[in-house]
């Protein structure tokens, strides 16, 4: 009798955690379908997402000056790279604006 008491328990416990794991991937599936949804209305309008500085730009304004980063790390009390103490403050190393793309997305979805 004990037998079959563990074996539905067991069963029980196996299906809970399938269930689990289903609605897990259902709402990795719906962070997904969101970013893919308000993405599409960006690149209809042009818009586009730096994957450096994940500042939203327009093609036409993309200038060799557009995006600002530092090169290093901020070190609690300043940047590395440039001495500035803000850590808010505006990047030293300047570059254009690169494109993030879905599989960018995705990849940091899935990790």
């Amino acid at each position: 009798m004990t037998s079959t008491v563990n074996f539905k328990e067991e069963e029980i416990f196996n299906l809970n955690r399938t269930v689990k794991l289903q609605l897990l991937e259902i709402s990795k599936a719906k962070e997904r379908m969101v970013k893919i949804k308000n993405r599409r209305g960006k690149i209809d309008l042009g818009i586009k997402l730096c994957k450096h500085c994940t500042k939203e730009f327009h093609e036409k304004e993309n200038f060799n000056w557009s995006c600002k980063t530092h090169k290093s790390e901020y070190g609690g009390e300043m940047w590395w790279c440039c001495g500035k103490k803000e850590i808010n403050a505006p990047g030293c190393k300047t570059a254009k604006h690169e494109c993030k793309e879905e599989d960018d997305d995705e990849e940091s979805v899935k990790k």
